[in-house]
């Protein structure tokens, strides 16, 4: 009776290639969510609640921003130059407009970075098919303690497939911190955060990604 989260992006665990005595012993707790069509359902500018000294204050616009800096680096392999356009895009839109800001933004804010930051364009050309394929919805109704804490467990399936590797990587990683940061605020040692990487070494395990917090 304890719930699961699953980032498919193998497409191991599409419905039909699932057991059926797997899918019998489990009726209907199997949840499958094609992030294809219904979206990302997470803002990944939100300022989340960290604890300071005991004090609960929002994170401030730099590391937000060079949290995505980070993700989008490893993915593309982005170099410094680069790395410096992501930041000051993400915290530029941020200041101006708060927590108002999505991706949408975010390539506007590339593009004016780009006019003083050559590295931008380069930027906006990689990036060019996850900005046109990956749609951010921050659904309002998206309630991770609905999904970790609910009294009716069920295996949640995070559908990846149709997105490239390195969308389907974007997306899991933006994710994965989005429920670290719910677990922490939310969670405790009588409700622990299982997570299970499978093709782990497509993600991203240095001292700033999700795989080293959790």
């Amino acid at each position: 009776n304890i719930s699961a989260v699953i980032f498919d992006y193998t497409e191991g665990f599409m419905l039909q290639q699932l057991e059926e005595p797997f899918k019998e012993s489990l009726e209907k707790k199997i949840s499958q969510q094609v992030v294809y069509s219904s979206g990302v359902p997470i803002n990944p500018f939100q300022r989340h609640e960290v604890d300071l000294a005991g004090q609960k204050i929002l994170e401030k616009e730099p590391d937000v921003a060079a949290r995505l800096a980070d993700i989008f680096a490893h993915v593309y392999d982005f170099g410094p130059q680069q790395y410096s356009a992501i930041f000051d895009a993400a915290y530029s839109g941020m200041k101006v407009y708060g927590n108002k800001m999505n991706m949408r933004l975010f390539q506007e804010q590339l593009g004016e970075v780009a006019e003083t930051n050559k590295a931008a364009k380069s930027v906006i050309s990689k990036m060019s098919p996850f900005f046109h394929t990956v749609e951010f919805t921050d659904d309002p109704n998206f309630d991770w303690g609905n999904i970790f804490y609910t009294d009716d467990a069920k295996i949640n399936i995070v559908q990846l497939t149709l997105f490239s590797r390195e969308m389907q990587v974007i997306i899991t990683e933006m994710m994965l911190w989005d429920a670290w940061y719910y677990t922490k605020k939310y969670g405790s040692k009588d409700k622990p955060f299982v997570v299970v990487l499978d093709e782990a070494q497509n993600l991203s395990h240095t001292m700033k990604s999700p795989s080293a917090a959790i």
